[in-house]
């Protein structure tokens, strides 16, 4: 089986987004970092969800947990892509930025914005 893994980009977000996604140690990573508890009711305010500073981590960070709750599943993908903030957790995935590091580089990304 051969496949391409896509990161989507900010403005896909919305409360029922990645309903299985579990949470494990690196969602609670993602949270942590971001200092956001209950993430997927916290999605459901507009405002909050939508600020650059906000959607660009959390997006980053949850592409990337769902990926590492995915990866021991499935072989090696044979192209992986991110379209704007998504090639964050894309270069994750393809193993070329460490995956630790993606929150934070996600956040300076926002503040540059």
């Amino acid at each position: 089986m051969s496949f391409a893994l896509l990161f989507s980009g900010q403005g896909t977000q919305h409360p029922a987004m990645l309903a299985w996604l579990a949470d494990d140690a690196w969602t609670q990573a993602v949270c942590e970092q971001l200092q956001v508890s209950h993430w997927r009711d916290r999605l459901a305010d507009a405002p909050w969800a939508e600020s650059n500073a906000v959607a660009q981590p959390l997006l980053a960070g949850l592409a990337m947990a769902a990926w590492m709750q995915l990866s021991p599943q499935l072989p090696a993908p044979s192209a992986v892509a991110g379209y704007s903030v998504g090639e964050l957790p894309a270069f994750g995935a393809a193993g070329s930025l460490d995956a630790c590091d993606i929150v934070a580089q996600a956040r300076g990304r926002a503040a540059a914005m």
